[in-house]
């Protein structure tokens, strides 16, 4: 097989899906980046070449091991180069703003301002600017002090929703698009796959990705 694709079990398709769509300019090129694109939403579905999902799902549980023991509330180092790669249409994937960053102060002008890190666009834009200054705090840095660097809490800048626990395990969609990143690999948004050239659909809502619950079958009769 070519390809592997993982999907939520509750979700809808409404139309067929192009696992490999000829406009994406990474798919025209095939240089040495095509074999690390991924297609994900969030993490309802993702999907790649064979290569990039060997890449994805094999030690992807030593990551989550690593991110449990540091705990959710510390810096997770990061691959601040491959988000070039991505770019800002592939941060429309995912939850990237849950993840933390420096926040900007006078003894770290490289950090992130809080709106920032809301726009996608605003994001790359800053990364591009300060990327050699931003690699080279994120080598200081380490999940243990016994390594590195700890950044403190007031150092950092996240949007994670104060409504979701700060837990050990890190939801999967802020640690899968971590490993996404810190692995190398480029995201590419699927929803906007499974729009191009048709009536757009929202990945939530009645008529989105995720089926409504009151649809559910809670006891697996069909």
């Amino acid at each position: 097989y070519s390809y592997v694709l993982k999907l939520r079990t509750d979700l809808h398709l409404p139309y067929p899906l192009d696992l490999e769509p000829n406009w994406e300019p990474l798919l025209q090129n095939n240089n040495s980046l095509t074999n690390r694109l991924i297609f994900m939403r969030s993490d309802y579905l993702f999907w790649g070449r064979r290569n990039a999902m060997a890449t994805l799902i094999e030690d992807f549980w030593e990551t989550a091991a690593a991110l449990t023991q540091a705990g959710d509330k510390l810096y997770w180092p990061l691959n601040y180069r491959n988000f070039l790669n991505a770019g800002a249409g592939g941060l429309h994937c995912c939850k990237f703003a849950w993840l933390r960053y420096p926040r900007r102060s006078t003894s770290m002008p490289f950090g992130f301002t809080d709106a920032e890190i809301r726009s996608p666009e605003h994001f790359i834009a800053h990364v591009r600017t300060n990327i050699n200054a931003l690699e080279a705090w994120n080598r200081r840095c380490s999940l243990n002090a016994s390594s590195g660097y700890v950044p403190k809490s007031n150092e950092l800048v996240t949007h994670k929703p104060n409504w979701f626990p700060y837990g050990r395990y890190p939801e999967l969609e802020k640690g899968l698009f971590y490993h996404v990143i810190v692995k190398g690999l480029i995201p590419r948004d699927a929803l906007t796959v499974i729009n191009y050239g048709r009536r757009s659909i929202q990945a939530l809502g009645s008529t989105g990705l995720l089926t409504p619950k009151k649809h559910w079958d809670m006891n697996c009769s069909k």
